[in-house]
């Protein structure tokens, strides 16, 4: 069982490697050659060993790439712009309310418009003039598009999370009408549940943290709580998962345990454990349908019923075992979680407890503490690999923040919101002494983030992470020789260095995927400077999962130069963002704003490698008032153009025809029809010209005549939606050279795109 379980992570894993899945020919060949070594069974042991581990495989292959097949057959394909559809569905997820929209899933029942493939769609509704309910029926019509991610270095991959979602598309409400009122249904009860839990603690300032705790929703948490949990290291004991499900379990198994051994001697035919477990495994099923079983919590109760099932049964199994049986059965439930951070994050978590109960022979508060060192040690250097943050401060926080929450403010919670169902006055009163942990809480890990911050790794910095994480593994277990680690770690060690050598050498322009807004970085050995910082809204930043990513992907952890063209959101939105988030040296800006030290557009810096330069139009205010920025590398120009349309262009055509020359061009205000005439750029006269635009967006940017006008003057053309981050270099010859990160990152579940528009 554990050479199958092993193959059959092998097997899933597969989908993590693909640019595309494999064809049906390719699947065959692969059962083919299971029967070859299938009929070696009966010839030798050996060859049964080993057509066990090639039946994990060839399962985990054909099973993964199926599902991921079926996922992706239902997948809106690419349109240039967004489809009117209407459409008969139903609200299959809790309705999220924001300032001005809604946000909400919905399951399609039946197409009044051309059919389309898809299934599900996750769509917003602004300015709603009522509140839809959780199973409502109506009739919609949308606006949708297929779920194109953004593609960033260093950001989730969105389109992953979307596939694994499983949404197909994403749109939002032009009308809605023929609403048909929701029919009794568990999800429709769970509505209920959390509706009930946010007025019960409506008046509590830390309503995000009760919600996350009962019901496992945390768009409740403030922007400044989240990064708090994530940069200590503590942002699991937020996140619903075998964690959480595993002390309901356990607390539950503790009280039924002992109140059945109080019950008179005829009642104890059944063995108090035999029934503790029964009924610690029902609540334990209840806490994860409250937190809307999710992926984490259905892992979590297929392994806790797995364990329960073993112990009722009285199998004598080895933890190898229950560890390879239980991977194995979270595998053929979904194969494609391998692709999720979660499902390795538990499987390391799970795998490190097994691994300390077989070596270590401590038990009691020794062993927690033992075990506690353990896990933030290896679970900090395991996130760092897969976050591009260390958070050094893990232990001290999760010392104290782990038995808090577990051992006082989660069973507190549970029986908080008991006490509510009876009296919600007194659960009320209660809150109050939740609401002073989690503030105690709260103070002791902002302290912890002040004394020791969050380190932000480079690619090469987690390789490294890597590497010291392998040598220990060898070190500890004795299972891998300490000399094949080493040989290993120094290879991929060695490997790392050169490829972030590679990185920083030159300069470097990166105009990122943000969507409907503009974030460009410029990376040289001498400085790197920021030229705006995309949109924002009061629930959403581009910065926040865009740009500082990006940054801290490349080690940055100051900024020389930070420009914001004009006072437009898309462009300015993230500043105070990034101005929490890094050290800034100077700041200019294109229009006046409330910053005390920002410049005005007017100046230049003559560096060794790299020269800057920065102007703008006089006595102009909003687009035509946009600092323009050009870059000189190696007699190579870049113009970097904000916002500026035909009056602002005609200006520098006038005044300043020769500084406006370059070789890439960021086309002015998205390619919006105000701006890019025929005379600017001709006398710009780019080699390149690169968009930063939204997919479909509503303002339809950009201008079809406009690329046409670009294209006749034979400028080659690339847009970011298409391309996600567009990456500017020089090599030792003084020749441009592109890169796309969507070209480069392509997987199977990655939209292809053409190269140019």
């Amino acid at each position: 069982m554990r050479l199958f379980g092993v193959g059959l992570l092998v097997g899933c894993c597969g989908l993590l490697f693909v640019h595309s899945l494999w064809s049906v020919l390719s699947l065959w060949v692969i059962a083919a050659t299971f029967l070859f070594f299938l009929f070696g069974c009966f010839l030798s042991k050996h060859y049964r060993v080993l057509a066990t581990l090639w039946l994990g495989i060839c399962i985990g292959i054909c099973w993964s790439q199926y599902r991921a097949d079926v996922a992706l057959s239902s997948r809106l394909p690419v349109v240039e712009e967004a489809l009117l559809i209407r459409v008969e569905a139903k609200v299959c997820s809790l309705v999220k309310h924001y300032p001005k929209l809604s946000s909400f899933e919905l399951c399609v029942i039946d197409w009044l418009s051309e059919p389309l493939p898809i299934k599900k769609l996750r769509v917003r509704w602004y300015h709603p003039d009522d509140e839809l309910e959780v199973g409502e029926t109506a009739e919609f019509l949308l606006k949708i598009k297929t779920p194109l991610g953004r593609m960033n270095p260093g950001a989730t991959d969105e389109e992953r999370w979307r596939l694994l979602a499983g949404l197909d598309a994403e749109g939002y409400v032009r009308d809605i009408k023929l609403r048909r009122p929701p029919v009794l249904s568990l999800l429709s009860v769970r509505a209920e549940w959390v509706s009930f839990i946010e007025r019960l603690t409506i008046h509590s300032e830390f309503q995000g943290w009760h919600l996350a705790l009962v019901v496992g929703e945390r768009h409740g948490l403030k922007s400044a709580e989240k990064e708090r949990l994530k940069h200590s290291g503590t942002a699991h004991l937020i996140a619903i998962s075998g964690l959480h499900v595993g002390l309901i379990y356990g607390w539950s198994f503790l009280v039924f345990s002992t109140l059945w051994r109080l019950l008179p001697g005829r009642w104890l035919i059944w063995p108090a454990h035999s029934v503790a477990m029964c009924i610690s495994l029902l609540l334990a099923g209840l806490y994860a349908w409250s937190a809307g079983l999710s992926l984490p919590t259905q892992r979590a109760m297929i392994a806790l019923s797995l364990w329960v099932i073993v112990q009722m049964l009285g199998l004598q199994w080895s933890l190898s075992r229950l560890l390879a049986v239980t991977v194995s059965l979270l595998l053929l439930w979904e194969p494609m979680s391998v692709m999720s951070e979660s499902f390795w994050l538990s499987l390391v978590a799970v795998s490190l407890i097994f691994l300390c109960l077989a070596l270590f022979k401590l038990r009691g508060w020794r062993f927690w503490l033992l075990l506690q060192a353990v896990m933030s040690l290896v679970m900090s250097l395991f996130a760092a690999l897969l976050f591009g943050e260390l958070s050094i401060n893990a232990f001290l926080s999760n010392i104290i923040a782990i038995p808090l929450v577990s051992m006082v403010l989660l069973p507190s919670e549970m029986i908080t919101v008991l006490v509510a169902c009876l009296q919600e006055s007194w659960g009320m009163s209660l809150l109050v002494v939740n609401d002073v942990i989690i503030e105690g809480l709260n103070g002791y890990l902002r302290q912890m983030n002040q004394w020791i911050p969050a380190y932000s790794l480079s690619v090469a910095q987690s390789i490294g992470i890597g590497v010291v994480a392998l040598l220990l593994l060898g070190w500890w277990t004795r299972k891998i020789p300490v000399a094949f680690a080493l040989i290993t770690s120094l290879v991929i060690g060695l490997g790392g260095w050169s490829w972030q050598q590679s990185q920083d050498k030159g300069f470097s322009l990166h105009v990122l995927d943000v969507g409907q807004g503009l974030a460009v970085v410029g990376i040289s050995s001498e400085l790197v400077f920021v030229y705006d910082t995309g949109d924002a809204s009061a629930h959403w930043s581009a910065a926040q999962k865009y740009l500082l990513p990006f940054l801290r992907s490349r080690g940055v952890s100051h900024i020389d130069f930070l420009f914001i063209s004009h006072r437009d959101r898309d462009h300015r939105g993230g500043l105070q963002v990034l101005l929490d988030s890094f050290s800034v040296g100077r700041i200019i800006e294109g229009e006046q704003s409330e910053l005390l030290n920002a410049e005005p557009c007017e100046g230049e810096l003559n560096g060794d490698n790299i020269q800057l330069s920065w102007r703008q139009m006089p006595a102009q205010s909003r687009n035509n008032a946009s600092c323009l920025l050009k870059v000189s590398v190696a007699e190579r120009q870049w113009l970097l153009t904000g916002d500026i349309e035909r009056p602002a262009e005609k200006y520098f055509l006038h005044h300043f025809a020769d500084w406006i020359r370059a070789d890439v061009l960021l086309v002015p205000h998205h390619g919006s029809a105000t701006s890019s005439m025929s005379a600017f750029i001709e006398a710009v006269a780019p080699e390149w010209a690169i968009v930063s635009s939204g997919y479909a967006n509503r303002f339809k940017l950009p201008n079809k005549k406009v690329m046409e006008r670009y294209r006749q003057n034979g400028v080659k053309t690339l847009n970011t939606w298409r391309n996600g981050m567009i990456s500017i270099k020089i090599d030792e010859k003084g020749s441009i050279l592109i890169g796309t990160h969507r070209t480069e990152s392509q997987n199977f579940w990655n939209h292809s795109m053409v190269s140019s528009n």
